[in-house]
């Protein structure tokens, strides 16, 4: 059994019945939780991650907990279209990011680890 972590969206029961040329019958019934495995930061930021300031004019800081895992860890940075404007690897617990070049505006930050996604959107001022 894997457990994932996330918010439970809908937990679904899904009834398999199988008849057989004999009418053999079987009947099983099955519990499915649907989980999102997108996280908003705002629910898991004071535990794991920070992103800091916000809004900010040139530099965002990525802090994670000291006990984080930074294998496969990374980030995203995408505008409000969607279109990815910078991606990197996380490789300390505290990223200080150069986003001077981007114009004013709203922004989505996107920290993967541990195969989650956490998603924050920022603003440059």
């Amino acid at each position: 059994m894997k457990i994932a972590v996330g918010v439970r969206l809908e937990t679904l029961e899904v009834k398999l019945v199988a008849n057989d040329s004999g009418n053999l019958l079987f009947s099983k019934t099955f519990t499915i939780d649907i989980i999102s495995k997108t996280l908003g930061l705002d629910h898991l930021e004071s535990k794991l991650i920070s992103v800091f300031p916000n809004p900010f004019d040139d530099y965002l800081s990525i802090r994670l907990k000291n006990d984080t895992s930074l294998y496969n860890a990374s980030f995203d940075i995408f505008d409000i279209s969607g279109k990815t404007i910078l991606e990197g690897e996380i490789d300390t617990i505290l990223m200080k990011l150069n986003l001077g070049s981007l114009e004013n505006g709203f922004y989505f930050i996107k920290i993967n680890l541990d195969n989650t996604a956490y998603v924050k959107r920022i603003i440059k001022k």
